[in-house]
């Protein structure tokens, strides 16, 4: 039972997606260890704009105050606006307009219209505790880190298609004991590694900024979409054979072929014929030289290479992850 703003709830999990001021991990108890700057360096939100073109986002760059960055959204008429600066003040349409007129020092580009004003400090915060009995951290509750590369989104969105498969398999009794225990064994390390990459960023950032450099190769790095990363040598990484391809752990480089939403068992070469072997899952024959098994999980990261003759390893990995 969980009492919320809006009356009591009952469910037999609770998932705290409730931001870097968390009340959910603040009720568990649960560290978050990292730091915090004193200052508050960066006001954001959400405004019309009026003078300049939206096919670009726009960047003005100051060496001795900052950056300030106008990124059009595709489906709305508001643009979001940034401004790191040391001198940011409390966030409001007048002191976005000011910190407009510091940076561009042109009467030519308007903001108005804000439907949602902020600032923030940098922080570079995580816990490793994430989950406590019954209830699960996620996104911002459980890692904050500097925007650098913009690795929030999708470390968070991680998070909850990471946890969410495995609760629906709990939810339905056919989870092991310990699959929801493997949320947090994997989805730590990747967080460790957020925090530290965008530390690093934020930290190329400024130095692009006070020396007048590309700001956008500092921030923006084939490393920064995540597509890498994965969970190889993790609990619920099983490699049973040795092949070319991508091992246990991998995002599944099949994705746009196979789609997703549950397991997908995938035949190559001569393996295809094991296929029909396995029970609830959905099957995918695929030329190949070698005869392998791969098994890809929900969330699209493979959980198994295997042999041809490895059936019951890959119907026991399905039946009971």
């Amino acid at each position: 039972m969980a009492t919320t703003s809006r009356g009591d709830v009952a469910a037999r999990y609770l998932v705290g997606c409730d931001g870097g001021h968390s009340t959910v991990r603040k009720t568990l108890g649960v560290a978050f260890a990292g730091s915090s700057s004193v200052r508050r360096s960066v006001v954001v939100g959400d405004v019309e704009v009026t003078g300049l073109s939206r096919e670009y986002g726009h960047t003005w760059i100051d060496p001795q105050r900052g950056m300030l960055a106008l990124t059009p959204f595709r489906t709305v008429p508001h643009w979001q606006f940034v401004a790191a600066t040391a001198d940011a003040g409390e966030p409001s349409l007048a002191e976005f307009r000011r910190q407009l007129d510091l940076f561009t020092g042109t009467r030519e580009v308007t903001i108005s219209r804000p439907t949602w004003l902020s600032a923030y400090r940098v922080s570079v915060r995580m816990t490793r505790q994430y989950r406590v009995s019954r209830v699960f951290l996620a996104g911002d509750a459980a890692h904050v880190h500097p925007p650098a590369g913009g690795l929030g989104m999708n470390t968070g969105i991680q998070d909850a298609y990471n946890l969410g498969w495995k609760l629906a398999r709990a939810l339905a009794g056919t989870a092991s004991p310990g699959l929801l225990d493997t949320y947090q064994q994997e989805r730590v390390p990747i967080a460790e590694w957020t925090l530290d990459t965008s530390s690093t960023g934020l930290d190329q950032l400024r130095t692009a900024i006070s020396t007048g450099t590309d700001v956008i190769d500092a921030v923006s790095k084939p490393e920064h979409r995540q597509l890498g990363l994965g969970y190889r040598g993790g609990p619920l990484s099983k490699n049973l054979t040795v092949w070319d391809g991508p091992e246990a752990g991998d995002r599944a480089p099949w994705l746009q072929e196979i789609g997703g939403g549950g397991f997908t068992l995938l035949g190559f070469g001569a393996a295809a014929d094991s296929l029909d072997s396995v029970h609830g899952v959905v099957t995918r024959a695929l030329p190949g030289e070698q005869d392998v098994l791969v098994l890809v999980r929900p969330d699209g990261y493979i959980g198994m290479v295997a042999g041809p003759a490895d059936v019951k390893p890959v119907q026991d990995y399905v039946d009971l992850p």
